[in-house]
């Protein structure tokens, strides 16, 4: 099965995290630190709505769902193979005419128009349908552009999930009742929107200190530094998945100036976390600093520090836990 888009997870430390724990850069003669007791704690912790809890389940069930041939016409909630071009102005932008693009009809991967117009189409039938995206379609490559899409339904299956009951959740999930399992999945749903709105809370504390510091200009070599971290983290990307480093760019709808950009904000990042952390004797030590990357092997699953290094940049480490220090302090402070 083809894919159209790469589930892609950033690392602590991939991009642009070049800046030792221990610089101590005078970066004063570019930045003028801003009060920090204003700060605002911007906490929105999103419900768990039934799609939540329908895509959780969909999740869980993946191992036990089969897929079978179908014939007629196609109806929502079934998946249709299809051999498709898509293109915008001549431009190739997906290609799957040799090997089928497997997409399940409602879930919108090519918007909602595109599935309603591949409903009541049956296996051979021709595709030709011209479709305009706005600029906040979450597919980067489509994203406000008006494209053609041409090929043919080359099959229907029916997904057919599991019957859940008492005794398909014990036997196989671990659950003694159907409803045991599913208040544990919104349990866990929530915390995990609990620790994003906290981290974007904490991201958001970071940005406000940013935000109100004086920038006047930057280092030249720590821009390159960054710029070119920023290129190094993406063309990561494309090597583990075997593709062009401009299919990233297009993938995450990213141009040279929104590169640049990137490179930018993180140079900003750096000198202002270094000075918060001069300033408020937030410098990690060492012994402080191996404690957190024995804590963070663990976490990841690492053997040991050694075995964490051989992926990780130990100087990329090093400034993420120093933010994520500058952050404890920011949120310590924060109204």
């Amino acid at each position: 099965m083809k894919t159209k888009k790469h589930a892609i997870m950033l690392c602590a430390g991939a991009l642009a995290m070049l800046t030792a724990c221990g610089d101590t850069s005078d970066y004063s003669k570019y930045v003028t630190l801003g009060s920090l007791e204003h700060l605002q704690k911007n906490l929105t912790v999103e419900t768990v709505d039934e799609q939540s809890m329908a895509d959780a389940k969909e999740e869980a069930l993946a191992d036990y769902t089969e897929y079978e041939d179908a014939t007629g016409r196609i109806k929502e909630g079934q998946m249709a193979d299809v051999s498709i071009v898509v293109t915008s102005d001549g431009e190739e932008l997906y290609d799957f005419s040799d090997e089928p693009y497997e997409m399940t009809v409602g879930k919108e991967e090519f918007g909602a128009e595109f599935d309603t117009y591949l409903i009541g189409k049956e296996a051979g039938d021709a595709i030709d349908i011209e479709v305009s995206y706005d600029s906040s379609f979450d597919d980067g490559v489509l994203c406000g552009k008006t494209v053609e899409i041409k090929g043919s339904v080359a099959g229907i299956k029916d997904v057919v999930m599991p019957e859940v009951d008492d005794a398909f959740v014990k036997e196989n999930l671990g659950f003694s009742t159907v409803q045991e399992w599913e208040e544990q999945l919104r349990a866990d749903i929530e915390e995990q929107k609990q620790q994003e709105a906290q981290e974007m809370m904490r991201e958001d504390l970071l940005q406000q200190a940013i935000d109100a510091s004086d920038i006047s200009g930057y280092p030249k070599n720590l821009y390159k530094q960054k710029l070119q971290a920023v290129k190094d983290g993406y063309q990561s990307y494309a090597d583990m998945f075997g593709c062009d480093v401009s299919e990233v760019y297009d993938t995450f709808g990213l141009t040279e100036e929104d590169i640049e950009k990137e490179a930018l904000d993180n140079v900003e990042m750096t000198m202002v976390v270094s000075m918060i952390a001069q300033k408020e004797d937030l410098m990690l030590t060492d012994e402080e600093l191996q404690q957190k990357k024995e804590a963070y092997a663990a976490e990841q699953e690492y053997d040991s520090v050694e075995d964490l290094l051989e992926d990780y940049e130990e100087t990329g480490l090093e400034e993420y836990f120093l933010q994520e220090k500058v952050k404890d302090y920011l949120e310590s402070v924060a109204q």
